[in-house]
């Protein structure tokens, strides 16, 4: 178990890390990508992070455990990749099973119409395939792929009170510390938002 003065002393990550809680089952080794079940990837398909510590423990609950986790500040968010509107349409094309791929892609299409351009946003892809509903089971993992061929590796999203952060790449995650929760102060162990200058400013709070 993590004792208090580490969780003290750790706080502030390394320079090349940043720290998260997530609540869940234990991790014996590098986890994995699980299918998605449906209404439970509200932005997208990934392990979710939290800076907000009872969130975390509330994803606990049930024997699970709340992690203390270190991400590599080098992650690359989905922000900053945009996907070429050919290759994204083929991809939706032979992704065989997906749902809604008639409006998916009359989404797409419209929206490189309306900004008269070819290269579309990844977070576009993303969010058309939450707010369809079509993230759920084996398609969601093979759009994980996906966005991993493209070099992408999480997404943050800004919560009220709090940010979250889907990875989608496990290998972002470099260290993963069980917390004890009976040591903690709950109203003093919220961790920093992440800054949109996260990758580029060590004191990133």
């Amino acid at each position: 178990m993590i004792k208090l003065k580490s969780i003290i002393e750790n706080i502030i990550s390394p320079e090349n890390t940043f720290q998260m809680y997530h609540g869940g089952t234990k991790w014996y080794n590098l986890p994995e990508i699980r299918p998605a079940k449906k209404d439970r990837y509200e932005g997208g398909i990934g392990i979710y992070f939290t800076t907000n510590y009872l969130t975390a423990r509330n994803y606990a609950k049930g024997g699970k455990v709340i992690h203390l986790t270190d991400i590599d500040r080098n992650f690359k968010d989905i922000e900053e990749v945009d996907i070429e509107l050919n290759d994204m349409m083929n991809f939706l094309r032979l992704l065989r099973g997906l749902k809604n791929r008639s409006k998916i892609e009359r989404d797409i299409i419209d929206y490189s119409n309306r900004v008269h351009r070819d290269m579309i946003p990844a977070e576009v892809l993303n969010n058309l395939i939450v707010n369809h509903e079509a993230g759920s089971g084996r398609v969601g993992l093979e759009i994980v792929k996906y966005f991993i061929s493209k070099g992408i590796d999480a997404s943050v999203d800004h919560q009220s009170g709090e940010d979250w952060l889907v990875v989608f790449n496990p290998k972002v995650i470099k260290r993963d510390t069980i917390v004890d929760s009976s040591k903690l102060n709950v109203d003093k162990y919220n961790l920093p938002k992440i800054s949109r200058w996260l990758n580029s400013n060590p004191f990133y709070w």
